[in-house]
């Protein structure tokens, strides 16, 4: 994983201010369905740790693999896959 990149852009796009609090706009429908990258799963992954997932998994060297232990049904692996 390129560590640099991830602590270098971490702070910009999850600003600290916002990290537990809930985003509003994540959580009404239908404008919900318009960031979560995996709607029609089934699962208890927000958005934001959608996002979060699939930021690290950006930041993984071209040989690198992501592995994933006890998914439920999959949405934070599926959300990954952009």
């Amino acid at each position: 994983m390129n560590i640099l990149k991830f602590i270098n852009s971490f702070n910009i796009l999850f600003p600290i201010h916002e990290r537990n609090n809930p985003t509003y706009i994540h959580s009404q429908y239908p404008f919900s369905l318009m960031f979560d990258s995996a709607y029609s799963v089934f699962g208890m992954t927000s958005i934001k740790k959608q996002d979060l997932l699939n930021f690290a998994y950006s930041c993984l060297d071209e040989n690198e693999a992501y592995f994933e232990i006890g998914t439920f049904h999959g949405k934070s692996l599926i959300s990954n896959i952009k």
